[in-house]
């Protein structure tokens, strides 16, 4: 069940930036049509499945025409919008992930009940027709699009794109916890155990995706027209802002994952009180991400972009004590202190990166603003459960008593709330060189 979980992100994550990298040499409108097509014949797939590996299949292809849909997304918003509203229109996407956040759970738990689990997937395959219909009657054609800094169609990099996927797959199996010797026979995993110390066996997941990676950066070097321009990266406020995006994802995902150990085994919540608690988010979310673009709008996004971390770092740090002192209250209190900050962060560093994307193929930055996203939900769903965890040792979460619990919890937030309040600094540090300096090349 983990796996067909599981599968789904990790072919998004495996896809992103190679789907941007196609939008930009074939056209965005026409790859989110693909994207949404794609998305639907496998949710058919899905409700057709009669063995576990079909089902898994379906799950795959489903996560590649989501790589393509949300690639080509911004790029056609920020296309959209006029230079003014783009933070507006960022926010306006923003509040639509978050209602389908907080819509999920709901409508899938009334399916569930009355009508099965494939009734979801058939839900999502007259969805993503419906899509496919929209966008081919009611998109622009990329006429709009930043096809300036790229006059002429350039060839994929295949293999590049190969190589960022493997790179992707070995690090979100990590993150997953995957022991690829496990998955071997009893006398072929023995071998290797007796060969290999048991922390190289381990962790071979993650040395399978520094290698990958680091001849995936070699490719990009020599090729001529590579996936990733790695002079995007020359610009350090640029690779800060995407760093962030990461860890304040990383971070939001740990509360989510957290959150319900904290709700039920430390306050001793029922689980319909747990499900209300956890909707308090997303809804906070759905309803702050527009007023959070019109800021970004009004003041700058790289000032709100600081303001939005600085308010989502308060959000942690009341995360860390506020459910201790004032149980369930302290929660939301917290909840609703972090949520419109990461919402305000969010909007405003999509807008940032998507602005001076200029010089750069617009899906090429759209699809890594995606993966660091994705690869931080991955990173936060793991890392922080694991330090959560360790604190318990060698406890299990339903063995430990709630005093055990609540300091397990406070001494993890109180860690993210370390390494959000480094990130904002050197954030601030950074914009004071940039105010010497100049706009960011391409800006």
């Amino acid at each position: 069940v983990q796996w067909v979980v599981v599968s789904y992100l990790l072919a998004l994550v495996s896809c992103i930036v190679g789907a941007g990298a196609l939008g930009d040499s074939f056209g965005h409108k026409h790859l989110l049509v693909a994207g949404l097509s794609l998305f639907s014949i496998a949710s058919m797939l899905c409700v057709l499945s009669t063995t576990w590996w079909w089902l898994l299949l379906g799950r795959l292809l489903q996560g590649v025409g989501a790589s393509a849909i949300l690639a080509q997304s911004l790029v056609l918003l920020r296309s959209a919008a006029a230079v003014n509203q783009l933070g507006a229109a960022m926010g306006l996407f923003s509040s639509a992930a978050a209602i389908g956040t907080a819509l999920g759970p709901v409508l899938a738990g009334l399916l569930l009940t009355f009508f099965g689990w494939r009734s979801i997937f058939c839900l999502l395959f007259g969805l993503g027709g419906l899509g496919v219909l929209l966008c081919a009657n009611y998109v622009a054609a990329d006429v709009a699009t930043d096809v300036s800094a790229q006059p002429q169609p350039q060839p994929f990099d295949g293999l590049g794109a190969m190589l960022l996927a493997l790179t992707s797959l070995w690090y979100a199996l990590g993150c997953s916890g995957v022991v690829l010797a496990d998955m071997l026979p009893a006398s072929a995993n023995q071998l290797l155990h007796a060969v290999l110390p048991a922390m190289v066996v381990d962790t071979v997941c993650w040395w399978l995706a520094l290698l990958s990676f680091s001849v995936f950066v070699l490719r990009q070097r020599i090729s001529r027209y590579p996936l990733i321009n790695l002079a995007f990266f020359q610009e350090k406020r640029r690779n800060l802002s995407l760093l962030a995006g990461f860890l304040v994802d990383a971070v939001a995902m740990a509360t989510l994952v957290l959150g319900p150990f904290y709700l039920s085994d430390a306050l001793g919540l029922p689980a319909w009180q747990v499900g209300l608690l956890l909707s308090v988010g997303p809804l906070a979310a759905a309803c702050s991400g527009y007023p959070a673009g019109k800021l970004a709008d009004r003041f700058g996004p790289a000032r709100m972009m600081r303001t939005g971390l600085l308010l989502m770092l308060m959000g942690v740090c009341c995360f860390a004590w506020f459910p201790l002192l004032f149980g369930v209250y302290g929660y939301v209190a917290a909840l609703l202190l972090m949520t419109p900050g990461r919402q305000l962060f969010l909007t405003s560093n999509q807008t940032v990166v998507m602005q001076h994307a200029s010089g750069f193929g617009p899906a090429m930055v759209a699809g890594l603003l995606q993966l660091s996203k994705n690869l931080g939900l991955l990173t936060g769903a793991s890392v922080l459960p694991a330090i959560f965890s360790l604190q318990l040792a060698p406890l299990s979460v339903a063995a430990a008593s709630p005093i055990q619990l609540e300091a397990a919890f406070n001494n993890t937030f109180l860690l993210a709330a370390l390494v959000l309040m480094l990130t904002w600094l050197v954030m601030l540090l950074l914009n004071r060189q940039a105010q010497q300096q100049g706009p960011m090349p391409g800006g």
